[in-house]
């Protein structure tokens, strides 16, 4: 018979538990230094940061510090904000329970929710952690992505996105901006039907938003953070994709990051650029040359050149 993730928490609560983080710090929160965003697609989900450390609550301690880490093989990544040493705290921590959950269920694959349940574990176990959290993964028994914010040790289901972190002010507009103009391609008896989080989650497999279309979304929308917020910056973004076939991380420098933006924001202004007079007008939509957009192709060719394998 398995163990549950809240028996494990319990049993595992000494192990879990750090001198450093037993305290709670401050009434008002964690001090959120950065800019988080999860964002589902049709087959997977995305975990986007940015690569600024602050330390001393003002301070940039590292423009090249990973803030989303793979906490199982299965497909479960963790992104934090707030302090580093609560985040990598946090993320070891996940990873042997994780390791531990498998091996009293069988070898299952760890689903995101048990996972989501460990973790909280973690984070209740320390009040003191200056640091929050957001979680993808795949449920593999559902056959469908999942995302998730861990605040408080609760685990939510998130919108299509959920962002986090002081650029979240400018990144969370930017996402529900995204999300409206995605769920705008259902039909529209099964667009009605879309109204609270579970509903998203019902439809992703109707929606056109393959990987190809999400990733360089995302990357817009996850770039208005270090744009606006100057707690929020560093040397570029990373990048984890999760879907049925694992994990894979993407780390885009700024200008790898500009370029896929700018070819990025080309596309979207000759989408709604108007006809030239002479053309022929037969109702038939315009369609848009090739050559007319200069490095179209090159798009996906960026983010594959800065995955790492």
């Amino acid at each position: 018979m398995g163990s549950s993730a809240r028996l494990i928490v319990q049993e595992y609560k000494s192990r879990i538990t750090d001198k450093q983080f037993a305290i709670r710090r401050r009434e008002e929160g964690v001090m959120s230094h950065t800019s988080l965003l999860a964002l589902l697609y049709n087959k997977g989900a995305l975990v986007y940061s940015d690569l600024q450390a602050t330390a001393y609550e003002r301070h940039r301690a590292s423009s090249r510090e990973t803030k989303v880490y793979s906490i199982s093989d299965d497909g479960i990544v963790l992104a934090g904000t707030g302090a580093i040493s609560g985040i990598k705290y946090v993320a070891e921590k996940a990873r042997i329970l994780l390791q531990v959950w498998k091996s009293r269920n069988d070898g299952r694959l760890v689903p995101p929710q048990e996972a989501g349940d460990l973790i909280s574990g973690i984070v209740d176990s320390n009040p003191g952690l200056d640091s929050a959290f957001l979680m993808g993964g795949y449920d593999h028994d559902r056959d469908r992505p999942l995302i998730a914010s861990i605040d408080d040790g609760c685990i939510m289901q998130s919108n299509l996105f959920e962002s986090l972190g002081s650029g979240s002010l400018y990144v969370y507009p930017r996402g529900e901006v995204l999300s409206r103009k995605v769920l705008s391609r259902l039909p529209q008896e099964k667009r009605e039907r879309v109204v609270v989080s579970q509903d998203i989650y019902d439809a992703l497999d109707q929606l056109e938003f393959p990987l190809e279309t999400a990733l360089p979304l995302g990357l817009d929308a996850i770039a208005s953070g270090p744009q606006c917020d100057v707690f929020s910056g560093g040397e570029g973004f990373q990048v984890m994709r999760v879907d049925r076939g694992g994990v894979a991380e993407y780390i885009l420098s700024k200008e790898n990051a500009q370029k896929a933006l700018a070819i990025l924001h080309a596309q979207e202004y000759a989408a709604v650029l108007p006809r030239k007079k002479g053309e022929k007008q037969k109702g038939k939509k315009q369609k848009v040359e090739k050559d007319a957009l200069p490095g179209l192709e090159g798009l996906m060719e960026i983010f594959e050149k800065c995955r790492r394998r």
